[in-house]
Protein backbone atom coordinates (compact mmCIF):
# COMPACT_ATOMS: atom_id res chain seq x y z
CA UNK A 1 0.00 0.00 0.00
CA UNK A 2 1.62 3.55 -1.37
CA UNK A 3 1.65 5.96 0.68
CA UNK A 4 -0.79 8.57 -0.22
CA UNK A 5 -3.39 5.39 -0.01
CA UNK A 6 -2.26 5.05 3.68
CA UNK A 7 -2.62 8.95 4.17
CA UNK A 8 -6.29 9.04 2.98
CA UNK A 9 -7.19 6.35 4.97
CA UNK A 10 -5.71 7.48 7.74
CA UNK A 11 -7.27 11.09 7.32
CA UNK A 12 -10.91 9.17 6.47
CA UNK A 13 -10.98 7.48 9.94
CA UNK A 14 -10.05 10.60 12.12
CA UNK A 15 -13.18 12.37 10.12
CA UNK A 16 -15.35 9.22 10.62
CA UNK A 17 -14.88 8.86 14.55
CA UNK A 18 -16.52 12.73 15.50
CA UNK A 19 -19.25 12.14 12.99
CA UNK A 20 -20.33 8.51 15.03
CA UNK A 21 -19.85 10.41 18.33
CA UNK A 22 -22.09 12.99 17.30
CA UNK A 23 -24.45 10.83 15.90
CA UNK A 24 -24.63 7.94 18.58
CA UNK A 25 -27.02 10.72 21.17
CA UNK A 26 -29.65 11.30 18.75
CA UNK A 27 -30.06 8.02 17.79
CA UNK A 28 -29.98 6.31 21.30
CA UNK A 29 -31.20 9.74 23.68
CA UNK A 30 -33.25 12.59 23.27
CA UNK A 31 -35.10 14.92 25.52
CA UNK A 32 -38.99 14.85 26.35
CA UNK A 33 -41.05 16.99 28.84
CA UNK A 34 -43.88 15.24 30.78
CA UNK A 35 -47.09 16.43 31.75
CA UNK A 36 -46.05 17.68 34.94
CA UNK A 37 -43.43 20.09 33.24
CA UNK A 38 -40.47 17.95 34.24
CA UNK A 39 -37.71 17.29 32.19
CA UNK A 40 -36.75 13.73 30.96
CA UNK A 41 -33.81 12.27 28.74
CA UNK A 42 -35.37 9.89 27.23
CA UNK A 43 -33.12 6.60 26.60
CA UNK A 44 -33.89 4.58 22.90
CA UNK A 45 -31.89 1.86 23.27
CA UNK A 46 -33.16 0.64 26.81
CA UNK A 47 -36.47 2.45 27.32
CA UNK A 48 -35.14 4.33 30.61
CA UNK A 49 -35.81 7.68 31.06
CA UNK A 50 -33.50 10.22 33.45
CA UNK A 51 -35.36 13.03 35.46
CA UNK A 52 -33.33 16.10 34.51
CA UNK A 53 -35.07 19.61 35.13
CA UNK A 54 -37.85 19.89 38.22
CA UNK A 55 -37.47 23.00 39.12
CA UNK A 56 -40.92 24.32 37.57
CA UNK A 57 -42.79 21.27 37.68
CA UNK A 58 -46.17 21.58 38.50
CA UNK A 59 -48.44 19.73 41.28
CA UNK A 60 -49.79 16.55 40.80
CA UNK A 61 -52.45 17.43 43.39
CA UNK A 62 -54.42 20.27 44.07
CA UNK A 63 -51.94 20.60 47.26
CA UNK A 64 -49.42 23.48 45.88
CA UNK A 65 -45.33 22.26 45.33
CA UNK A 66 -46.61 18.35 45.82
CA UNK A 67 -44.89 15.78 43.68
CA UNK A 68 -45.26 12.76 42.63
CA UNK A 69 -42.00 11.36 40.61
CA UNK A 70 -44.02 9.23 37.65
CA UNK A 71 -42.71 5.69 37.61
CA UNK A 72 -42.65 5.72 33.70
CA UNK A 73 -43.54 8.70 30.91
CA UNK A 74 -44.91 8.12 27.72
CA UNK A 75 -43.58 9.63 24.18
CA UNK A 76 -45.10 8.89 20.97
CA UNK A 77 -46.97 5.77 22.52
CA UNK A 78 -43.49 4.49 23.87
CA UNK A 79 -43.20 3.71 27.58
CA UNK A 80 -40.07 4.69 29.46
CA UNK A 81 -39.31 4.08 32.79
CA UNK A 82 -37.88 6.64 35.13
CA UNK A 83 -34.85 4.96 36.18
CA UNK A 84 -32.51 8.40 38.04
CA UNK A 85 -32.86 11.53 39.74
CA UNK A 86 -30.43 13.80 38.04
CA UNK A 87 -27.52 16.24 39.76
CA UNK A 88 -29.47 18.87 40.66
CA UNK A 89 -32.34 17.80 38.93
CA UNK A 90 -34.64 20.19 41.76
CA UNK A 91 -31.78 22.19 43.64
CA UNK A 92 -33.51 25.03 45.10
CA UNK A 93 -37.26 24.29 44.23
CA UNK A 94 -40.17 25.51 46.25
CA UNK A 95 -40.89 21.61 46.63
CA UNK A 96 -42.68 21.01 49.95
CA UNK A 97 -43.61 17.07 49.21
CA UNK A 98 -42.14 14.38 47.23
CA UNK A 99 -42.94 11.15 46.44
CA UNK A 100 -40.40 8.87 44.37
CA UNK A 101 -41.07 5.36 43.10
CA UNK A 102 -39.85 1.93 43.48
CA UNK A 103 -38.32 2.27 39.27
CA UNK A 104 -35.88 5.22 40.83
CA UNK A 105 -32.71 3.30 41.09
CA UNK A 106 -30.52 6.61 41.76
CA UNK A 107 -30.77 10.09 43.51
CA UNK A 108 -27.93 12.25 42.38
CA UNK A 109 -25.82 15.07 43.37
CA UNK A 110 -27.29 17.96 44.80
CA UNK A 111 -31.05 16.82 43.42
CA UNK A 112 -33.19 17.96 45.88
CA UNK A 113 -29.83 20.31 48.10
CA UNK A 114 -31.32 23.74 49.61
CA UNK A 115 -35.11 22.84 49.16
CA UNK A 116 -35.97 24.54 51.79
CA UNK A 117 -39.68 23.90 51.95
CA UNK A 118 -39.06 20.00 51.32
CA UNK A 119 -40.78 18.41 54.82
CA UNK A 120 -41.50 15.16 53.80
CA UNK A 121 -40.00 12.70 51.18
CA UNK A 122 -41.44 9.38 50.64
CA UNK A 123 -39.00 7.34 49.01
CA UNK A 124 -40.54 3.57 48.24
CA UNK A 125 -37.66 2.15 46.08
CA UNK A 126 -35.48 -0.77 47.97
CA UNK A 127 -32.43 -0.30 45.36
CA UNK A 128 -32.05 3.37 45.54
CA UNK A 129 -28.67 5.09 46.04
CA UNK A 130 -28.82 8.49 47.24
CA UNK A 131 -25.56 10.31 46.11
CA UNK A 132 -23.30 13.13 47.64
CA UNK A 133 -25.61 16.12 48.91
CA UNK A 134 -28.83 14.40 47.47
CA UNK A 135 -30.93 16.72 50.19
CA UNK A 136 -28.61 19.05 51.81
CA UNK A 137 -29.90 21.83 53.39
CA UNK A 138 -33.49 20.74 52.53
CA UNK A 139 -36.34 20.84 55.29
CA UNK A 140 -37.21 17.37 55.86
CA UNK A 141 -38.42 16.79 59.45
CA UNK A 142 -38.41 12.99 59.93
CA UNK A 143 -36.69 10.40 57.54
CA UNK A 144 -37.15 6.94 57.07
CA UNK A 145 -35.11 5.13 54.24
CA UNK A 146 -36.60 1.80 52.81
CA UNK A 147 -35.05 -1.28 53.29
CA UNK A 148 -32.92 -2.32 50.60
CA UNK A 149 -31.24 1.22 50.01
CA UNK A 150 -27.67 0.44 50.65
CA UNK A 151 -25.58 3.49 50.15
CA UNK A 152 -25.80 7.27 51.25
CA UNK A 153 -22.93 9.13 50.09
CA UNK A 154 -21.02 12.38 51.84
CA UNK A 155 -23.59 15.16 52.88
CA UNK A 156 -26.59 13.22 51.74
CA UNK A 157 -28.20 15.19 54.77
CA UNK A 158 -26.10 16.94 55.84
CA UNK A 159 -27.66 20.73 57.26
CA UNK A 160 -31.16 19.59 57.19
CA UNK A 161 -32.00 22.05 60.23
CA UNK A 162 -35.46 20.44 60.75
CA UNK A 163 -34.76 16.96 60.67
CA UNK A 164 -35.78 15.42 64.20
CA UNK A 165 -35.72 11.56 63.38
CA UNK A 166 -33.91 9.03 61.34
CA UNK A 167 -34.62 5.53 60.97
CA UNK A 168 -31.70 4.05 58.61
CA UNK A 169 -32.40 0.17 57.40
CA UNK A 170 -29.86 -3.00 58.31
CA UNK A 171 -29.46 -3.05 54.28
CA UNK A 172 -27.38 0.52 54.32
CA UNK A 173 -24.06 -0.91 54.05
CA UNK A 174 -22.16 2.70 53.56
CA UNK A 175 -22.69 5.77 55.16
CA UNK A 176 -20.51 9.10 53.77
CA UNK A 177 -18.96 11.29 55.50
CA UNK A 178 -20.65 14.82 57.17
CA UNK A 179 -23.92 12.65 56.68
CA UNK A 180 -25.98 14.20 59.04
CA UNK A 181 -23.74 17.25 60.26
CA UNK A 182 -24.83 20.05 61.67
CA UNK A 183 -28.41 18.78 61.93
CA UNK A 184 -29.43 20.99 64.87
CA UNK A 185 -32.93 19.69 65.88
CA UNK A 186 -32.25 16.24 65.37
CA UNK A 187 -33.11 13.91 68.13
CA UNK A 188 -32.90 10.17 67.66
CA UNK A 189 -31.19 8.05 65.63
CA UNK A 190 -31.39 4.02 64.48
CA UNK A 191 -28.77 3.10 62.77
CA UNK A 192 -28.14 0.09 60.70
CA UNK A 193 -27.11 -3.46 62.33
CA UNK A 194 -24.25 -4.33 59.89
CA UNK A 195 -22.46 -0.88 59.00
CA UNK A 196 -18.47 -1.14 59.76
CA UNK A 197 -18.04 2.35 60.77
CA UNK A 198 -19.47 5.59 61.55
CA UNK A 199 -17.79 7.95 58.90
CA UNK A 200 -16.08 10.71 59.54
CA UNK A 201 -18.38 14.00 61.67
CA UNK A 202 -21.08 11.85 60.36
CA UNK A 203 -22.73 14.11 63.46
CA UNK A 204 -21.03 16.70 63.81
CA UNK A 205 -22.66 19.28 65.37
CA UNK A 206 -26.21 17.48 66.41
CA UNK A 207 -26.94 19.87 69.28
CA UNK A 208 -29.77 18.15 70.36
CA UNK A 209 -28.92 14.31 70.30
CA UNK A 210 -29.31 13.22 73.62
CA UNK A 211 -28.17 9.51 73.04
CA UNK A 212 -27.09 6.78 70.78
CA UNK A 213 -27.05 2.97 69.80
CA UNK A 214 -23.73 2.01 68.13
CA UNK A 215 -24.68 -0.79 66.27
CA UNK A 216 -22.52 -4.65 67.30
CA UNK A 217 -20.83 -4.55 64.40
CA UNK A 218 -19.38 -1.08 64.40
CA UNK A 219 -15.58 -1.36 64.65
CA UNK A 220 -14.72 2.11 63.65
CA UNK A 221 -15.65 5.83 65.28
CA UNK A 222 -14.55 8.03 62.50
CA UNK A 223 -12.87 11.64 63.52
CA UNK A 224 -15.03 13.70 65.11
CA UNK A 225 -18.25 11.33 64.05
CA UNK A 226 -19.94 13.34 67.66
CA UNK A 227 -18.49 16.27 68.18
CA UNK A 228 -20.03 19.38 69.93
CA UNK A 229 -23.06 16.38 70.48
CA UNK A 230 -23.40 19.10 73.36
CA UNK A 231 -26.64 17.18 74.83
CA UNK A 232 -25.49 13.92 74.36
CA UNK A 233 -25.65 11.94 77.95
CA UNK A 234 -25.37 8.43 76.98
CA UNK A 235 -23.77 6.19 74.16
CA UNK A 236 -24.21 2.35 74.08
CA UNK A 237 -21.02 1.29 72.46
CA UNK A 238 -20.60 -1.34 70.47
CA UNK A 239 -19.36 -4.70 71.27
CA UNK A 240 -16.74 -5.02 67.71
CA UNK A 241 -15.37 -1.23 68.53
CA UNK A 242 -11.52 -1.62 68.11
CA UNK A 243 -11.07 2.18 66.86
CA UNK A 244 -11.98 5.62 68.59
CA UNK A 245 -10.91 8.36 66.51
CA UNK A 246 -9.58 11.91 67.16
CA UNK A 247 -12.30 14.01 68.26
CA UNK A 248 -14.89 11.09 68.06
CA UNK A 249 -16.49 12.88 71.24
CA UNK A 250 -14.74 16.18 71.48
CA UNK A 251 -16.90 18.94 73.61
CA UNK A 252 -19.66 16.77 74.62
CA UNK A 253 -20.72 18.20 77.19
CA UNK A 254 -23.35 16.65 78.70
CA UNK A 255 -21.22 12.98 78.65
CA UNK A 256 -20.81 12.00 82.51
CA UNK A 257 -19.34 8.34 82.23
CA UNK A 258 -17.15 7.21 79.31
CA UNK A 259 -16.54 2.88 79.79
CA UNK A 260 -14.85 2.18 76.92
CA UNK A 261 -15.52 -1.37 75.85
CA UNK A 262 -12.67 -4.35 75.90
CA UNK A 263 -11.54 -4.71 72.58
CA UNK A 264 -10.80 -1.21 71.84
CA UNK A 265 -7.37 -1.01 70.79
CA UNK A 266 -6.80 2.88 69.74
CA UNK A 267 -8.30 6.08 71.48
CA UNK A 268 -7.25 8.99 69.46
CA UNK A 269 -6.15 12.06 70.20
CA UNK A 270 -8.53 14.63 71.81
CA UNK A 271 -11.35 11.74 71.77
CA UNK A 272 -13.53 13.17 74.52
CA UNK A 273 -11.25 16.47 75.00
CA UNK A 274 -13.72 19.48 76.85
CA UNK A 275 -16.12 16.54 78.07
CA UNK A 276 -16.77 19.17 80.41
CA UNK A 277 -19.76 16.89 82.94
CA UNK A 278 -17.38 13.62 82.68
CA UNK A 279 -16.77 12.22 85.80
CA UNK A 280 -15.64 8.65 85.52
CA UNK A 281 -13.38 6.97 82.61
CA UNK A 282 -12.97 3.44 82.47
CA UNK A 283 -9.92 2.17 79.94
CA UNK A 284 -9.81 -1.51 79.41
CA UNK A 285 -6.59 -3.59 79.70
CA UNK A 286 -6.97 -4.09 75.58
CA UNK A 287 -5.72 -0.65 74.59
CA UNK A 288 -2.55 -0.10 73.10
CA UNK A 289 -1.98 3.38 71.91
CA UNK A 290 -4.24 6.46 73.67
CA UNK A 291 -3.22 9.91 71.81
CA UNK A 292 -2.34 12.70 73.22
CA UNK A 293 -4.99 14.96 75.26
CA UNK A 294 -7.67 12.05 74.86
CA UNK A 295 -9.34 13.42 77.77
CA UNK A 296 -7.87 16.60 78.07
CA UNK A 297 -9.51 19.96 78.33
CA UNK A 298 -8.33 22.85 75.80
CA UNK A 299 -10.32 24.99 77.20
CA UNK A 300 -8.23 26.09 80.36
CA UNK A 301 -11.24 27.91 81.46
CA UNK A 302 -13.39 25.04 81.56
CA UNK A 303 -13.85 23.62 84.93
CA UNK A 304 -14.62 20.10 85.03
CA UNK A 305 -16.04 16.98 87.27
CA UNK A 306 -13.34 14.31 86.75
CA UNK A 307 -13.31 12.23 90.41
CA UNK A 308 -12.15 9.09 88.82
CA UNK A 309 -10.21 7.04 86.14
CA UNK A 310 -10.25 3.09 85.89
CA UNK A 311 -6.79 1.99 83.75
CA UNK A 312 -7.12 -2.42 83.63
CA UNK A 313 -4.28 -3.62 84.83
CA UNK A 314 -1.67 -3.73 81.94
CA UNK A 315 -3.85 -1.39 79.72
CA UNK A 316 -1.07 0.37 77.52
CA UNK A 317 -2.30 3.96 78.27
CA UNK A 318 0.11 6.92 75.92
CA UNK A 319 1.24 10.10 75.62
CA UNK A 320 2.08 13.24 77.41
CA UNK A 321 -0.49 15.16 78.42
CA UNK A 322 -4.12 12.59 78.12
CA UNK A 323 -5.50 14.54 81.22
CA UNK A 324 -4.20 17.74 80.39
CA UNK A 325 -6.00 21.01 82.90
CA UNK A 326 -8.30 18.40 84.26
CA UNK A 327 -9.25 19.07 87.86
CA UNK A 328 -7.26 16.24 89.83
CA UNK A 329 -8.28 16.83 93.32
CA UNK A 330 -10.25 14.23 95.18
CA UNK A 331 -9.77 11.78 92.36
CA UNK A 332 -9.55 8.19 93.20
CA UNK A 333 -7.46 5.28 91.13
CA UNK A 334 -8.39 2.21 93.04
CA UNK A 335 -7.17 -0.30 90.16
CA UNK A 336 -5.15 2.78 88.35
CA UNK A 337 -2.18 1.35 86.17
CA UNK A 338 -0.11 1.77 83.11
CA UNK A 339 2.69 1.25 80.86
CA UNK A 340 4.78 3.81 79.44
CA UNK A 341 5.24 3.81 76.24
CA UNK A 342 8.57 4.45 74.01
CA UNK A 343 7.28 7.51 72.83
CA UNK A 344 5.97 9.02 75.86
CA UNK A 345 7.59 12.52 76.15
CA UNK A 346 7.16 12.51 79.87
CA UNK A 347 6.39 9.49 81.59
CA UNK A 348 2.44 10.75 83.00
CA UNK A 349 -0.22 10.27 81.83
CA UNK A 350 -0.62 13.85 83.68
CA UNK A 351 0.92 16.02 81.75
CA UNK A 352 0.66 19.02 83.78
CA UNK A 353 2.04 17.51 86.80
CA UNK A 354 5.38 15.94 85.68
CA UNK A 355 8.24 18.64 86.79
CA UNK A 356 6.66 19.13 90.06
CA UNK A 357 6.72 15.13 90.20
CA UNK A 358 10.43 15.49 88.69
CA UNK A 359 11.18 18.22 91.60
CA UNK A 360 9.65 15.57 94.37
CA UNK A 361 11.98 13.14 93.13
CA UNK A 362 15.28 15.62 93.37
CA UNK A 363 14.09 16.60 96.68
CA UNK A 364 13.56 12.82 97.72
CA UNK A 365 17.34 12.06 96.08
CA UNK A 366 19.10 14.43 98.49
CA UNK A 367 17.14 14.11 101.45
CA UNK A 368 18.33 10.16 100.56
CA UNK A 369 21.95 11.29 100.03
CA UNK A 370 22.02 13.81 103.41
CA UNK A 371 20.76 11.21 105.47
CA UNK A 372 23.86 8.73 104.09
CA UNK A 373 26.26 11.49 104.63
CA UNK A 374 25.04 11.98 107.83
CA UNK A 375 25.11 8.28 108.77
CA UNK A 376 28.94 7.86 107.71
CA UNK A 377 30.01 11.70 109.89
CA UNK A 378 28.32 9.97 112.47
CA UNK A 379 30.36 6.64 112.07
CA UNK A 380 33.70 8.20 111.18
CA UNK A 381 33.39 10.39 114.28
CA UNK A 382 32.35 7.87 116.84
CA UNK A 383 35.15 5.52 115.16
CA UNK A 384 37.67 8.79 116.02
CA UNK A 385 36.62 9.19 119.89
CA UNK A 386 37.62 5.53 120.04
Amino acid sequence: MDYKLKSRLLVSLMLSVPILLCKEPSVLAKTAVGINNMEYILNEEDKTASLTNGKDAKSTTDTPNYLEVPGSIDDNGISYRVISIDDKAFSGSGVTFVTIPESVERIGKNAFAECKNLTTLALSSENTTIEEFAFYGSGITDLKIPEGVSYIGDSAFSNCVKLKTVFLPTSVAYLGNNVFSWCKELEEVTLPEGIKEIPDMAFYHCPKLKYIKIPDSVEVLGTSSFEWCTSLESVEFSESLISIKDQAFSRCTELDSVVIPEGVRSIGSRAFDGCSSLEYIEIPGSVNSVGNLAFGNSDEDVQTKLRRVTCVRNSYVDNRDLFFNWSQYGIEYPEFSYKISSTSASGSIFGEYTYMSYVAVGILLIVIIAGIVIIFKNRDNGQSEK
